[in-house]
């Protein structure tokens, strides 16, 4: 999935990203008034790097070993910028995809055509969804990378005692519970594995 995205330096750095981080984001980096235009910037550096290329093939054979090796090193550093800007994109797109988006393709492969998040859950509404209806429950990763069915007995083993209510004190390690709705319309209960800065 594409998203195009057009960040301030002040929302880039506040991803954890160093920015500019170096000579060559300078050189290529694509402003439109305030915001980085991560595409454009993008698409200028690939066609450089496209360039170095070129000219690679063209000297091959005939220019002096150190030339090439120059020519080599320039590309090397298109790539590894390149490869950061990359983990730019791939940071917005994943802030700006809610957790039904990107567990879809997930609950997919577990035999469910599509989910939706329907609410948040306390313990205690937890409790009653659990003790008065055969519900079915999963795990995830606070990433929303991984999804797995969990069986009864391993909710109350490994989950129920980790609980945390949503927007209370955190503690180290817990789990976040909300209600799913799969295609069947029948309720899911998806664990939420976090771990918070102590």
């Amino acid at each position: 999935m594409f998203m195009y995205h057009s960040p301030t330096v002040d929302e880039i750095r506040n991803l954890g990203f160093e920015w500019p981080k170096n000579i060559l984001i300078e050189q290529y980096c694509y402003m439109d008034g305030l915001r980085v235009d991560l595409f454009r910037t993008l698409s200028k550096l690939m066609e450089a790097r496209s360039e170095i290329h070129d000219v690679l093939e063209k000297i091959s054979g005939k220019a002096d070993v150190e030339q090439i090796y120059e020519m080599k090193r320039q590309a090397e550093k298109h790539d590894e910028v390149i490869g950061y800007l990359r983990q730019i994109q791939a940071a917005f797109e994943h802030k700006q995809m809610g957790p039904t988006d990107m567990l879809l393709p997930i609950w997919r492969k577990l035999g469910i055509a599509y989910a939706d998040e329907v609410r948040p859950l306390t313990k205690a509404e937890v409790d009653r969804l659990f003790e008065s209806i055969a519900v079915r429950c999963a795990w995830t990763d606070w990433r929303y990378t991984h999804l797995h069915w969990l069986s009864r007995q391993e909710v109350e083993q490994r989950i129920l005692p980790h609980l945390v209510d949503p927007g209370s004190g955190f503690p180290h390690y817990g789990y976040l519970a909300s209600e799913w709705r799969g295609d069947d319309s029948e309720p899911i209960l998806v664990f939420c594995m976090h771990y918070w800065p102590i």
